[in-house]
């Protein structure tokens, strides 16, 4: 992702991928993000078949290496994905090897995917802000479905609560005096009162529960807060209705042309199936049933229907090793000056193609605080992160500019050409801008990495 943010502005990338065991090359489009400040791709780094975080799969545990997905051996994360994703919530399968008091067993475990609601291609295309394609509510043909935890909402270190605060599967029932809440009320809810704890009211293993839970201040864990209310797809219930559709908020659809539907897979799979058809809706609300017809699209919005895999594996890693010394001193070159032509053309995307954006920019206070992190991953990342940092303050060091070596050296060629010395009064002030340029950059930066822990970033 680092080439793709570093590439020339306007350009496309000639990508070469593998897919299943052939070499392609696709062509694509890197797209800027303003809020990021960075050119990117749609593209996700591999996960290996380890699993790093069990998610909402009950059963699953950290570090299960998974042997079978379905009918087929995984060769790495995305063919796990893929099994899942094409089962459409059904029910999936999964072998995995795990370690039981010292012994590795084989373990069956089932999952399935959850639903995700996408907002329409063609509202990127049309380079809407990203804020505004977010406040719109997304929704099945005009149902918007209840939303519910996807994964346990734990306690912070320090707390005294040692039980989640919420569970995985959690449906949101009401929050503050909102019945059957959509996720924007539900957002706009806990945004009045970030830093607090608000009480919810949720459906848990088919019983009420009155629960409470802090909203997060910092903008970080708020926007994860969110991002992870998923659709409540197990009942059909619909929070809102909204493009034209005449439901009451809280009605429960129960069949379509008198087929009953259980789930919101269900009937998304039935609508996919009567598409340029009209289909007779049924639904209970208030105690009595109403019904009602509604035209299919034949296509397009089928493009908004998507489903996502509730766990994570750790990333799939190539580890470079020199057999022999010499081997590892030249891999060690080559890494060492890939590190610095990176730094010279992010400072190029900084200065002048200004396709990065300075928001980017880290400081000493940054630096420790990642580095306190990496210090906890080993040895051996901590000492690649200050090669890193080394090799950063290598190129800073010779840039042209004063009071660091680089400008002495341009000063030094300078007097070469003239035949003599520059005034001292000259010399002055050369070094007088570059003090004032470092400590402006320098307070730049720092107020850089203090906006970032205010939001959590």
């Amino acid at each position: 992702m680092l080439a793709v943010a570093l590439s020339d502005p306007g350009k496309n990338l000639d990508f070469e991928l593998n897919r299943n065991g052939k070499i392609i090359h696709k062509i694509l489009s890197p797209v800027y993000n303003p809020e990021a400040q960075l050119r990117q791709v749609g593209i996700s780094g591999a996960g290996s078949l380890t699993v790093w975080d069990p998610g909402a799969t009950r059963g699953l545990k950290e570090n299960d290496v998974i042997l079978k997905a379905g009918n087929i051996v995984p060769k790495q994360f995305y063919d796990v994905q893929k099994v899942i994703i094409d089962a459409k919530g059904k029910p999936v399968k999964l072998v995995v090897k795990r370690k039981i008091d010292g012994k590795e067993r084989k373990v069956t475990v089932m999952t399935r995917a959850y639903l995700l609601i996408v907002p329409e291609v063609a509202e990127f295309a049309a380079k809407k802000p990203i804020k505004e394609i977010q406040r719109k509510e997304l929704s099945v043909l005009g149902l918007v479905p209840r939303r519910k935890f996807l994964y346990d909402l734990e306690a912070k270190k320090g707390d005294k609560r040692k039980t989640p605060y919420a569970l995985a599967g959690d449906v949101i029932l009401r929050v503050g005096n909102i019945l059957n809440p959509t996720g924007l009320q539900i957002e706009d809810y806990f945004n009045q009162y970030r830093g607090q704890k608000v009480q919810l009211e949720v459906l848990r293993n088919n019983k009420r529960k009155v629960i409470l839970i802090p909203v997060p201040k910092k903008d970080f864990e708020f926007t994860f807060l969110i991002s992870q209310l998923i659709f409540d797809e197990d009942h059909l219930v619909v929070a809102s209705a909204i493009d034209g559709v005449k439901i009451p908020s809280g009605a429960k659809i129960v069949s379509c042309d008198n087929k009953s539907m259980s789930s919101w897979f269900d009937l998304i799979a039935y609508f996919e199936s009567h598409q340029g058809k009209d289909v007779k809706i049924r639904y209970e609300y208030s105690g009595k049933k109403n019904t009602f017809v509604m035209k299919i699209p034949e296509n397009g919005w089928t493009k908004k229907i998507s489903f996502g895999v509730d766990f994570f594996t750790h990333p799939l890693m190539t580890r470079l090793v020199g057999k022999y010394p010499n081997q590892a001193i030249a891999l060690g070159l080559r890494q060492t000056w890939h590190i610095v032509e990176m730094a010279y053309v992010t400072i190029d995307r900084l200065a002048f193609t200004q396709s990065i954006g300075v928001k980017q920019l880290s400081g000493p206070i940054f630096i420790i605080a990642k580095g306190k992190e990496v210090a906890e991953a080993g040895l051996n990342k901590l000492l690649y992160y200050l090669a890193l940092i080394s090799a950063n303050l290598a190129v800073i060091n010779f840039l042209p500019i004063p009071i660091v070596d680089g400008g002495l050296m341009l000063l030094l060629i300078l007097e070469k050409i003239r035949g003599k010395a520059l005034s001292p009064k000259v010399t002055a002030i050369w070094q007088t801008v570059g003090i004032t340029a470092l400590i402006a950059l320098f307070a730049f930066v720092t107020y850089n990495d203090i906006a970032r822990l205010i939001a959590g970033n």
